[in-house]
């Protein structure tokens, strides 16, 4: 039987049979895109995964084993044969380091931490556009003194702009930038434009409010300060401020 014959018999076998046929070749076509859909799905989501880890602007990920488990584990965790197998599944890790991490309980007179520091985070951006759309900081300042270190006598009296909180330089302290839209310093009957200038308070971190007390930064968020953020007080303290500026 030559190949015209073959091809023949073949489409006549087609042709007698019509509806397995069919059932056959869409049994084919099926199979096929059920193999690109998978594949597909699977490179999709793996795009999507890695569009998200790029979007976190970090390239550093930790892997937990039986993280927060209640159940008994055995010694084993992670060896070396776990992070051949990391490198060689996903090739776009380039280097791995392992991190040992004891946790205990700690009970004092009001909680128990479990391990772990119990602490209120804002957004410094947050509490800065509250006391911008609330109107929350003083707004003036006047005050008469003599200064200690030059026996000077000072008059100041002018109006504040928006406070603004800060980081301070060490990551312990928070500052509190206090910009001076309008003000005069008087220094033994000498008088000093402060138009410009800002001052700079330093506080202790721990009167950052929790994120409830946004909606109420009037009272509770200057009278947390340590020092207390009022005009008088940041008044008294200005001359040393200013004395940095240059005046």
């Amino acid at each position: 039987m030559n190949l015209l014959e073959s091809v023949s018999v073949a489409l006549e076998g087609i042709m007698t049979s019509k509806l397995r046929s069919f059932l056959t070749t869409l049994g084919i076509v099926i199979g096929i895109a059920a193999v690109i859909a998978v594949v597909a799905i699977g490179q999709g989501g793996r795009a999507v995964l890695m569009s998200e880890m790029e979007k976190m602007g970090t390239n550093i990920f930790a892997i937990f084993v039986d993280w927060r488990s209640n159940k008994l584990v055995t010694g084993r965790e992670f060896d070396l044969s776990d992070v051949a197998a990391i490198k060689d599944k996903v090739p776009e890790v380039t280097h791995l380091s392992p991190v040992n991490q004891i946790m205990s309980d700690i009970r004092g007179p009001k909680a128990d931490t479990n391990g772990w520091d119990t602490v209120f985070a804002i957004r410094i951006k947050d509490v800065n556009s509250a006391i911008r759309l609330q109107k929350s900081s003083p707004t003036d300042f006047s005050q008469h003194y003599v200064d200690p270190e030059t026996d000077d006598d000072i008059t100041i009296t002018g109006v504040f702009g928006d406070w603004q909180l800060t980081t301070g330089g060490d990551g312990k302290n928070l500052h509190m930038s206090v910009p001076i839209k309008t003000g005069t310093m008087t220094r033994n009957g000498k008088p000093y434009d402060m138009a410009g200038d800002v001052a700079t308070i330093e506080v202790n971190c721990d009167f950052v409010p929790p994120p409830c007390w946004l909606s109420d930064l009037r009272g509770p968020f200057f009278a947390k300060c340590h020092p207390p953020l009022d005009a008088a007080d940041v008044s008294r303290n200005l001359a040393r401020h200013l004395r940095i500026l240059g005046h």
